[in-house]
């Protein structure tokens, strides 16, 4: 998405949906955040599981 500021590395896939949610959702105060987090995990769609996979897989080309 245009304007994200994503990071180049995380340490796993959840590090990255992390950062996805909180992007996706300014708005959330960062006492909020790992609730909400685990509220917006358990409701991703199936299509946004694939979506954020292929992000993911973007920022881990050419890492060896």
């Amino acid at each position: 998405m245009k304007g994200d500021n994503m990071s180049l590395e995380y340490r796993d896939f959840e590090d990255f949906l992390m950062e996805r949610c909180m992007l996706e959702n300014p708005m959330v105060l960062d006492d909020d955040s790992h609730d909400f987090f685990d509220d917006w995990i358990v409701n991703l769609e199936v299509d946004d599981w694939l979506k954020y996979g292929d992000m993911y897989a973007k920022t881990k080309r050419g890492v060896k």
